[in-house]
């Protein structure tokens, strides 16, 4: 079981990723947490050789489970798929995730990732996941759609959640009859 879990920032990727690989006992990779430094440095766009290696060392195993949205990634992963996952909810429900979970982090000083703290002042700028939630939640949607297109030409599932409901039925339908550290499944593909 090799799975991608994409979606717009604050679809809930690390939700369901964790979620699966918790059920499944498969190792899971949060795409940010390999791209984020301390101090908020972008692995992806300043030492992208190095950022793509280590996905690359990530997901060379037989059993993953990946959440993010970095494009820089899709040549890499998308022909290792079992299963591609995408959380297309709709932008009222993004907005309200990624706005609840970015306040709850700033008033909190949360450390996002290690190094990076949410502060309220980087709610303001024009890269937070908030703006980029707002901005990006039409064009993600056709990027997101060529992205299910290239997994399902290279076999994979393609799981397209557009409500909670949905999403709890992939996850049950990609968990059915895996016992955790198993790692081995029978996965039915939803359409």
């Amino acid at each position: 079981m090799r799975v991608l879990v994409i979606g717009t920032s604050g679809s809930g990727k690390s939700t369901f990723a964790q979620a699966l690989a918790a059920r499944t006992g498969i190792a899971w990779h949060e795409l940010d947490l390999i791209n984020w430094r301390p101090g908020w440095h972008d692995r992806h766009t300043h030492e992208p050789e190095a950022f793509l290696a280590d996905v690359d060392a990530a997901t060379r195993s037989r059993n993953w489970v990946v959440s993010g949205g970095y494009s820089i990634t899709r040549p890499l992963l998308l022909p290792r798929l079992t299963d591609l996952v995408w959380l297309d909810l709709p932008r009222w429900q993004v907005m309200a995730q990624v706005i609840n979970r970015s306040v709850r982090r700033a008033a909190g000083d949360q450390e996002v990732f290690p190094g990076c703290h949410e502060r309220w002042t980087r709610l303001l700028r024009q890269d937070h996941p908030i703006r980029w939630a707002w901005i990006n939640h039409a064009p993600n949607r056709l990027k997101f759609a060529g992205q299910a297109q290239t997994a399902a030409r290279h076999g994979a599932h393609v799981h397209r959640c557009i409500n909670r409901t949905q999403t709890e039925a992939v996850l049950a339908r990609l968990t059915q009859g895996v016992r955790p550290g198993s790692q081995s499944a029978s996965v039915a593909s939803l359409s």
